[in-house]
């Protein structure tokens, strides 16, 4: 028949040799695999810690900021937050007039 693949015959030694290269591959695959994970884990651990404490050190530096403008230019302060508060109604009220008339 045409197409049909010819058995080969094989002796348990063969087998076992063929078994043996696919347990190697394997063996690397997973070490590799190990290996890849660990020193992703490493440098997102060290990512995580980086960002968090950036994270820390501009909230300390907002926090010092907003305390020093409360302290020396508390009228520019209430000014600041009551026009803010201002705009925002007028934003909010154009925009409910839209999308409930």
């Amino acid at each position: 028949m045409r197409g049909t693949p010819v058995h080969s015959v094989t002796t348990p030694e063969q087998e076992l040799e063929r078994l043996e290269g696919k347990r190697r591959t394997t063996d690397l695959w997973v070490s590799t695999t190990h290996s890849v994970y660990r020193q992703a884990r490493a440098r997102g651990g060290v990512a995580y810690r980086h960002f968090s404490a950036t994270a820390r050190n501009l909230a300390r530096q907002a926090q010092a900021r907003a305390a020093q403008i409360r302290k020396h230019q508390p009228v520019q302060l209430l000014a600041a937050v009551a026009s803010s508060a201002f705009v925002l109604g007028v934003i909010t009220g154009i925009w409910r007039s839209r999308h409930h008339a």
